[in-house]
């Protein structure tokens, strides 16, 4: 009998088996693979993919890590070296993988060359060991899977196309522009009558970006009384895509207001959209189009969210994908991994600037820290380090001490003198600006709160909050802290460190460590909303997070973070 193997992914406490024979095909979660708590200090690599093929770039890599990067995993201090080794041989790879790849222009032009959900291609490992990546990146669904799923999920009857529109998009893949051929066959072309093929097309129909009919629902658990709904949104959102009239993503947005029950079947028809390896203007429109949705509202059906992850996963893993649309799949599948929604403020009598808000590379309030270390690492290049801290939160705390943090009385107890002010250097920094040009040092305090407490993804999940007690014990606190994600460790140990610095000061700041704590901790997570609480409850949870931060600030040791960069 063949041994099976068990593999933990890097952030994810669960694992998975794989058999030797089967080798990189057959590293996404099905029957063979059962999950399992792991024993003690486990963990094992899987074989490196053979049909990754990246050069070295000298990337500087993240610094090893010695604890866990998952809430559940205890990796033995062996096994993590080498881990690390493995990790920082893959680091190395990352930018390769993901930025500056070029089409191969010498490929067959086809439809099937060209879609991302044909053939067996994998996620490259270097990509799913990006560190601020979504733990369960190991268990997603490839390309057919993919296929075969939505086949079972979607109403194939209600969807037509014609033989012209077949012929016309057979045209267009196979015929490159300035061939000799393509002017005689667009001519033959035109003068063929249209002529509509019966309706339940195969699902390679429907899932690429050529012109066909929707006659109904998508999906088969939607409600028949929304078919009229679902069939004008998806005209509306063809209208936008071959149009570029951004007053239609105004009139989307409201139809998926008032009918929440159809974002499932718009999410899986703006996959058959966005299907397309070409760079053309319709598909980027489509994914821009796509990135806005999944930025303003939660897609609540748990499969189908798996599905979009596994299709935004492969589209922004492929070599095939232009550096434009490989982002767009970056944002929607950071985005779509959190709980809840991007903070974007959107004003339907401004919606210009909320549609750039969500699709600008640049954008860094209001969304989770793994996409704001990607936008910062991989696309705006700015300074790397060690750690996982984001450059922004660096820069801002620089910014204090360099305006005199240490000498300013009520630092971090008062409000911003100028909103006018704080406002307009958020727009600033979202737009790539770095330089921090505010007079007034309790304004760079209160973008400091601002930005954590507007994160996508709270700093505390609410799954730890939901631990702590206003008597926690300052080891238990500092054990809980040390159980978070990478990223977020991170960056709760870097800010920690500011504070216990800012702490000694106390004298000229008239802020000891309990008023820093009270002053601080409610930007680190959010509040449930008042309606689900009791006044103690509420007193309750504050006394906790204070707690909790207080007990940091006292006990953790930040210096192999705070310190790194110096």
């Amino acid at each position: 009998m063949e041994l099976c193997y068990k593999v933990k992914a890097i952030g994810n406490p669960m694992p998975f088996y794989y058999y030797p024979s089967k080798k990189a095909s057959s590293w996404i979660y099905n029957s063979d693979f059962r999950l399992v708590d792991p024993p003690d200090g486990f963990y094992a690599d899987p074989p490196a993919p053979t049909y990754v093929d990246v050069r070295e770039r000298g990337v500087k890599g993240q610094r090893p890590r010695t604890r866990s990067s998952s809430t559940h995993s205890t990796a033995s201090k062996e096994n993590n070296n080498t881990s690390s080794k493995t990790s920082d041989r893959v680091n190395s790879k990352i930018v390769k993988t993901i930025q500056n790849l070029d089409n191969d222009e010498n490929e067959e032009f086809n439809y099937m060359l060209y879609s991302y959900l044909e053939g067996n291609d994998k996620i490259p490992l270097s990509f799913m060991k990006m560190p601020y990546f979504p733990s369960d990146i190991f268990v997603l669904f490839d390309g057919p899977t993919i296929k075969k799923n939505l086949t079972d999920l979607m109403k194939l009857k209600n969807w037509s196309v014609s033989k012209s529109s077949t012929k016309q998009n057979n045209t267009k893949l196979n015929n490159r522009p300035g061939s000799p051929k393509s002017e005689k066959s667009e001519e033959k072309f035109e003068k063929k009558k249209e002529v509509p093929i019966k309706k339940g097309i195969s699902i390679e129909d429907i899932i690429n970006p050529a012109n066909k009919t929707l006659h109904g629902t998508i999906l088969n658990d939607t409600p028949n009384n929304l078919s009229s709904h679902i069939v004008n949104l998806t005209k509306t959102c063809r209208s936008f895509i071959t149009q570029s009239d951004y007053t239609r993503i105004v009139d989307i947005i409201k139809r998926i207001e008032t009918h929440p029950d159809v974002l499932s079947d718009l999410a899986v028809f703006m996959m058959s959209q966005t299907n397309s390896k070409q760079a053309n203007q319709s598909i980027k429109n489509a994914w821009e189009l796509f990135t806005i949705i999944i930025s303003r509202f939660k897609i609540e059906n748990d499969f189908l969210n798996k599905i979009l992850r596994s299709y935004f996963a492969i589209v922004a893993s492929s070599v095939k994908s232009t550096n434009e649309i490989r982002n767009f799949a970056m944002i929607c599948l950071f985005r779509l991994s959190c709980e809840n929604t991007p903070i974007i403020k959107y004003d339907p009598t401004a919606p210009l600037l909320f549609f750039s808000d969500c699709c600008s590379p640049k954008h860094l309030f209001g969304v989770s820290l793994g996409e704001v270390l990607y936008k910062e690492r991989v696309l705006n290049e700015s300074a790397k380090s060690p750690t996982l801290v984001p450059f922004i939160i660096r820069k801002l705390v620089t910014k204090l001490i360099l305006s005199g943090a240490f000498k300013t009385r009520e630092i971090f107890n008062q409000k911003s003198i100028s909103h006018t002010e704080k406002v307009a250097t958020i727009q600033r920094l979202n737009k790539g600006d770095w330089e921090i040009d505010v007079a007034n040092i309790h304004t760079v305090a209160a973008i400091l709160k601002h930005f954590l407490k507007n994160l996508q993804e709270p700093l505390l999940p609410n799954s730890m909050v939901d631990k702590l007690d206003p008597e926690m014990e300052g080891y238990k606190c500092v054990q809980l802290a040390n159980t978070l994600p990478n990223e977020n460790m991170d960056t709760l140990m870097y800010i920690v460190g500011f504070l216990q610095e800012l702490s000694t000061h106390e004298r000229e700041t008239l802020m000891n460590t309990k008023r820093l704590a009270a002053a601080v901790a409610p930007s680190l997570a959010r509040k449930p909303p008042i309606d689900q609480f009791k006044s103690d409850d509420l007193l309750q949870y504050q006394r906790s997070l204070e707690r909790f931060l207080l007990c940091l600030i006292n006990d953790w040791n930040t210096e192999e973070v705070y310190n790194a960069d110096a």
